[in-house]
């Protein structure tokens, strides 16, 4: 499967439709609107919060009703989204929720079968594929890749949307292959297969991949994998790089902790959007504690050192 591409970005404002009932029960999403919406439109929700207070910038990614269905049961219940440019989205929430499928109906690998999603005010559908590659980065979760393929093959293959049928990868296509892969600390070993790679190595190879598209968008499916700690703040900081440079994330993470960091956090249960909002929002933290039923406790951390806020998840 090639890789999608990579994107640039700005602020967010998520909607979600009104209460419905999935398979796995029913919920309750919040409404995310800007200032302008009359407050009574917002529903009755302890979780809702304020708007963001930033004005609106072009979407880079929205999703309009997206419903996905599997033996006649609902996985994705009518979900709306709206993420801007220059923001990081973190999507969280128990096992079965619906995260990596919310994600795969994102990247077109997926169709639901209501709705549609939109990059950068186009209709995915619409798009042709290195058309969608080059607006949208994708990494997924235990992508099959071929072992004999080197790290820098792998790097040059985010490069495929942007060349001709059969083109020779040209000198802007090896600088963005090897940024990518110096910037993820693979760079030492392009030579080397990816089957002699740890899960760790491998990992950072793909996520070159990734960033080697240079689309504006960046979808990732639990791209902390294999990663220790030290190679996870490593990718922290690559995002935060993305999105001050005008792109947007959108990553599914089950480390909670790094969850934290991003901008805003969405919160899915049964195939619905439980909470929607700005990390620094208390009333999202409070969420984050009550989607997985108050099992885990938020405690402030010292700021980060660019002046942040931070935040540990600690199971109780």
């Amino acid at each position: 499967m090639k890789p999608l591409g990579r994107i640039d970005f700005a602020p967010l404002f998520i909607a979600i439709r009104p209460s419905g009932t999935c398979a796995k029960g029913t919920f309750n999403p919040c409404l995310f609107a800007p200032l302008s919406d009359a407050p009574d439109a917002l529903p009755r929700n302890r979780f809702a919060v304020n708007p963001n207070p930033h004005p609106p910038s072009p979407p880079a990614l929205q999703a309009e009703n997206i419903t996905l269905r599997r033996g006649g049961q609902s996985v994705l219940c009518g979900v709306r989204l709206s993420v801007p440019l220059g923001r990081w989205l973190a999507v969280a929430g128990p096992n079965g929720a619906g995260k990596s499928t919310l994600l795969q109906c994102l990247a077109g690998l997926l169709l639901p079968h209501e709705g549609q999603t939109r990059v950068l005010g186009q209709p995915l559908a619409a798009l042709t594929g290195p058309q969608r590659a080059r607006r949208v980065a994708w990494l997924g979760q235990a992508e099959a890749v071929s072992g004999e393929l080197t790290a820098w093959d792998v790097a040059m293959r985010g490069r495929l949307p942007h060349q001709g049928w059969l083109a020779t990868p040209s000198a802007a296509d090896r600088e963005a292959a090897e940024s990518a892969l110096r910037d993820t600390g693979a760079w030492a070993w392009r030579g080397r297969p990816l089957g002699q790679l740890s899960g760790g190595e491998r990992q950072r190879v793909l996520l070159a991949r990734a960033l080697a598209t240079q689309a504006p968008v960046l979808l990732l499916d639990e791209p902390l994998a294999n990663l220790d700690p030290p190679h996870q703040a490593d990718w922290m900081a690559l995002m935060r790089r993305h999105v001050a440079a005008g792109g947007a994330v959108i990553s599914v993470l089950h480390e909670l902790g790094m969850a934290l960091q991003a901008d805003d956090l969405l919160l899915m249960r049964a195939g619905g959007v439980f909470h929607c909002g700005p990390v620094q929002e208390d009333a999202t933290r409070r969420a984050l504690q009550a989607v997985f039923d108050d099992r885990i406790a938020i405690h402030p951390l010292p700021p980060a050192a660019d002046g942040r806020p931070q935040w540990a998840a600690i199971a109780v």
